[in-house]
Parts: C-alpha cells; structure tokens; sequence
C-alpha cells in the first residue's frame, strides 16, 4: 500500500524491512538502518526484546555497512534518550 501511495522506495523499504535488513540489495547506511538500529535499541531499552544486543540488532547487517563500531555509542545514547 505504501508503494502505491506514491512513497519513496527508501521509506517503504524501511518500513517493510526493518525487522530483517539483511533482505535488502542495498549496503549503504539509508532510511531502513536507521529505523532498524532505533527499532532494536528501543525495544532493548523499553524491555521489550529478550535483553540481547545481538538479538535485537542485526549485528552482521551492520557490520556490512561498517557500523558496528557505533553500536555501543547508539545504545548509550538510547539509554540517555530514555531516562
């Protein structure tokens, strides 16, 4: 529905594929890795995932695009942003 509500390809593909990245053909940081990374952190920091890093975020995902090196500073800053 959102393609054919004439949204952008990034924003319907952040939104359909934020629970499995990996799917997407695309390794370049875009709207789906940050709503992936904000999606895993909030559900870690709200206890609502399973209290595993590695479960909420898809550490290989982000590891492709060079990034898991942000990792530790997205989740402090989560932790910030919720306090």
């Amino acid at each position: 529905m959102l393609g054919l509500w004439g949204l952008p390809v990034p924003v319907v593909e952040a939104i359909a594929l934020h629970h499995h990245p990996d799917k997407s053909p695309s390794l370049v940081f875009s709207p789906l890795t940050a709503v992936h990374a904000a999606n895993g952190l909030l559900n870690l920091e709200h206890g609502s995932g399973t209290g595993s890093l590695g479960e909420e975020l898809d550490l290989k995902y982000l590891g492709a695009l060079g990034l898991e090196y942000r990792v530790d500073l997205w989740r402090a800053a989560a932790r910030v942003a919720a306090s």
